[in-house]
């Protein structure tokens, strides 16, 4: 009878964290966790399958830590990121709204309406645990940013960053002007001749 291999990975995660709504940053840590599915061994296969279930549970592991990172909350402003469940209800709407349509459809499918909801139930179990795990992750050395420096650069914003903005003109440098009081002619006498004759 051929061997079926099936892992579970779970590894301490270290990340940089940045907060896209107050612009904080950091280091977190967390927890992710990587599951495989049942691998058998078969002579058409040239890969082991204790190998390929490995690498597979490497691969899980690698996109829960992705999702997890991104449900994380912000310390300083308390949020999370912008659409942080937006995947979990994709994966769990999808077969929930399968199964309803179903159900909807006939009768004779109620068989895949609850195969659907068996799948929607699981599904919902795994992202609640993720999003346990994101809860419980740890953020440090955490940066907030400058409150005044952000206002100042919003301060002095452009209307139109879009647009380049007209170079201001150089002015050179005017140089002091020297003044002198006028010279005073002294009026000639009847017998002297032009000055210029002298």
């Amino acid at each position: 009878m051929p061997m079926q291999y099936k892992v579970t990975a779970s590894e301490v995660k270290q990340r940089y964290f940045t907060c896209e709504r107050c612009g904080a940053y950091g280091e977190v840590q967390f927890q992710a966790i990587g599951e495989s599915g049942w691998r058998q061994e078969s002579i058409f296969t040239a890969e082991d399958a204790q190998t390929a279930a490995a690498t597979d549970a490497a691969d899980a592991l690698q996109a829960d830590a992705d999702r997890v990172i991104g449900m994380i909350r912000c310390p300083a402003c308390k949020l999370r990121p912008k659409g942080a469940f937006t995947g979990a209800y994709f994966r769990v709407g999808t077969p929930t709204l399968l199964g309803l349509v179903a159900i909807f459809y006939s009768s004779a499918f109620i068989w895949l309406s609850a195969i659907c909801g068996a799948f929607a139930a699981a599904l919902l179990y795994m992202e609640l645990k993720r999003l346990g795990r994101a809860n419980r992750a740890m953020v440090y050395k955490l940066t907030k940013p400058d409150a005044k420096k952000d206002k100042k650069e919003k301060q002095y914003k452009p209307l139109h960053p879009s647009r380049p903005q007209p170079a201001r003109p150089a002015t050179a440098p005017v140089a002091p002007v020297r003044t002198s009081a006028p010279e005073i002619v002294q009026p000639r006498g009847p017998d002297e001749g032009p000055g210029f004759l002298k």
